[in-house]
């Protein structure tokens, strides 16, 4: 007595009706392959994902601040001072100090 049928029962008999089988080392490599193919997939919307929720807050271009305060407001500098330094070659040209209690409660 069958409970349960599966609905895509009909699909599996026109693919053994209609399909020669193949061969278990075909089989595995192509299994080996779209495992390949589907990492890729997968490790590409995983990227895609990333890179939507890191630039969905990303500031107007008419802010007054640098890049480097933009960095550290995303990465929560609230806890620690952090210091910015504007270097031209191997010189420093320019340090900046954000402390934490001057970070805009936005």
């Amino acid at each position: 007595m069958v409970i349960y049928k599966r609905p895509t029962r009909w699909w599996e008999k026109f693919l053994r009706k209609n399909m020669a089988p193949i061969a278990p080392g075909t089989a595995q490599k192509w299994k080996g392959r779209l495992s390949a193919v589907y990492m890729l997939v997968a490790w590409n919307l995983a990227g895609i994902a990333a890179y939507k929720i890191f630039f969905k807050s990303s500031p107007d271009k008419d802010e007054d601040k640098s890049s480097g305060e933009i960095y550290a407001d995303r990465l929560s500098r609230r806890q620690n001072k952090v210091y910015i330094y504007k270097m031209d070659g191997f010189t420093v040209k320019d340090t900046t100090v954000l402390d934490p209690l001057e970070v805009d409660k936005d």
